[in-house]
């Protein structure tokens, strides 16, 4: 957890670079740039839910987990049971002899279309 009150401080240069001051240690807390503000809110907001919005609406920041939770666990449930049954079929081949013998010989189409006019 970083320590609080921090300050802000926004400069105008093209990367659009904001320090965070710790005015008790008297040090730099963080710096960001846009693009790691970016890969900030992509990363800690979705596999945190790092989101303020939701911090101070508890039942709602509730539903919204539970809600992924179960989306997780159809997506991963949908995954593996294929995955498993795929899995068992080549497991099965490797223990199971595979048949040798050739197939029956087939009757030509001319001798079963004799054979229906016969009927």
């Amino acid at each position: 957890m970083k320590p609080l009150p921090v300050l802000r401080v926004r400069y105008a240069d093209p990367q659009q670079t904001w320090l965070y001051l710790d005015p008790e240690r008297g040090v730099i807390a963080q710096r960001y740039e846009r693009a790691t503000r970016w890969s900030r809110w992509l990363y800690h907001g979705f596999h945190s839910l790092d989101f303020p919005f939701l911090y101070y609406k508890r039942p709602l920041w509730d539903l919204v987990v539970w809600l992924l939770s179960l989306g997780g666990i159809a997506i991963s449930v949908t995954s593996a049971l294929p995955a498993w049954r795929r899995l068992g079929r080549h497991v099965r081949g490797l223990f199971v002899p595979r048949r040798t013998a050739a197939p029956a010989p087939r009757a030509s189409i001319a001798a079963r279309s004799t054979a229906d006019e016969r009927r």
